[in-house]
C-alpha cells in the first residue's frame, strides 16, 4: 500500500511518505531479483536486497544537502503536523544538530549493509535450513539494536539542541 500511501500524503499535506518511497524502491529492487532468476542463494539473498538498496541509498544520500536520514526522522517525530514539522526544520541551523542527523545517516546506512554482506556470507557459507533459522535473529538483532542507539541518540540530540536554544 506504498503506492496509495504517498498518493494521500501528497494529497493532503503535499509531502511524500518516505518510508514509502524507500518500500517502493524496496519493492522494485526485489522484483529486479526475482527477474534474475537464481538458485536458492539468489531467493535467501533476495530478502535482504530491500536493506541493502535502502543502506545504499542512505550512503549516497550524504551528498545531498540534507540526506534522507533527515527525512526519515522528520517524518517519524513529526508525522504530517505542520508546525512540529516547522520546528523540526528549524534544528537543521545548528550544527550539532546537521552532525547528529549525518552521523544518524551514516549509523543506519552501514547498518543496512552490514545486514545485506551477512545475508550473503550466510547464504553461502551455511545450509539453507541454518540459513532459514538464523537470518530473522541476524536481522532482528541489528534492527532492534539499531532503533535501540536512534532512539538513545535522538533522545540526546534533542535534548541537547534544546539546552542550546535557551
Amino acid at each position: 500500500f506504498p503506492v496509495l500511501g504517498n498518493v494521500v500524503s501528497i494529497v493532503r499535506s503535499r509531502q511524500l511518505d518516505i518510508f514509502g518511497v524507500m518500500v517502493l524502491l524496496g519493492i522494485a529492487v526485489s522484483i529486479v531479483g526475482v527477474l534474475l532468476g537464481g538458485g536458492p542463494q539468489l531467493l535467501l539473498i533476495r530478502e535482504s536486497f530491500v536493506t541493502g538498496a535502502i543502506g545504499l541509498a542512505l550512503l549516497v544520500s550524504l551528498a545531498l544537502p540534507k540526506p534522507l536520514g533527515y527525512y526519515f526522522a522528520q517524518q517519524l517525530l513529526t508525522g504530517n503536523d505542520p508546525q512540529k514539522r516547522a520546528g523540526f526544520a528549524a534544528f537543521w541551523q545548528y550544527p550539532y544538530f546537521r552532525r547528529g542527523i549525518l552521523g544518524g545517516t551514516i549509523f543506519w546506512s552501514v547498518l543496512l549493509l552490514v545486514e545485506f554482506a551477512l545475508r550473503v556470507v550466510l547464504v553461502f557459507t551455511l545450509p539453507i535450513i541454518v540459513v532459514l533459522a538464523v537470518s530473522p535473529i541476524v536481522f532482528n538483532a541489528l534492527i532492534l539494536g539499531g532503533i535501540t542507539v536512534s532512539a538513545i541518540w535522538g533522545r540526546n540530540l534533542i535534548g541537547r539542541i534544546q539546552e542550546m536554544r535557551q
